[in-house]
Parts: C-alpha cells; structure tokens; sequence
C-alpha cells in the first residue's frame, strides 16, 4: 500500500485472506535474543532468517531454507537446515 501496489482495500482483503488459515502462533521466551545470537554466529547481515532457526531449533524441527547462502553458512554446524532446491519428492 504505501508504495502504491495495491490500495488500502485489496490489503485488506489479503489480510482477512491470511487470517483464515490458522496460522499457529508461538510465543517463545528468548526468541529473538536466540536469533540475534545465531545471527552474530553465523556472520549475518539480517536477523529475520535466524528467527525462523531459532523457531525450528525450539521447536526441535527441520528449517527448509530457499536461501542458499544463508543455508551454506550454517548447514556444516546445524544438521536440522535444509535446502528445499535439494529436496525429493517423497515417492523418490
């Protein structure tokens, strides 16, 4: 909206979209100074990625990255990352 893509309405509209699926939301004590950790450890330049790891590290599941360069950073030390361009369909 504010870069004039779509009007106030069709964001709206997206929004009540999203809220529909049932997205389960997690409150996690130290999240973010987990992620802030993770980032500083693996020399990265945004914390965003680091949210969803500390997330999945929580969590105690995978974390599927599209992001090549944030997963060759830290696949050799956390062996829960994946690259989803590496994935297999599951009858393979």
């Amino acid at each position: 909206v504010n870069e004039g893509r779509m009007t106030p309405e069709t964001a709206s509209a997206y929004m009540d979209d999203l809220a529909a699926y049932r997205i389960r939301l997690y409150k996690l004590d130290r999240l973010s100074t987990v992620a802030f950790e993770l980032a500083s450890r693996f020399s990265q330049r945004a914390v965003y990625d680091s949210h969803y790891l500390a997330l999945a590290l929580a969590l105690d599941c995978d974390f599927w990255t599209a992001d090549e360069r944030f997963y060759r950073s830290v696949a050799n030390d956390l062996l829960n990352v994946r690259l989803i361009s590496e994935a297999t369909a599951p009858n393979q």
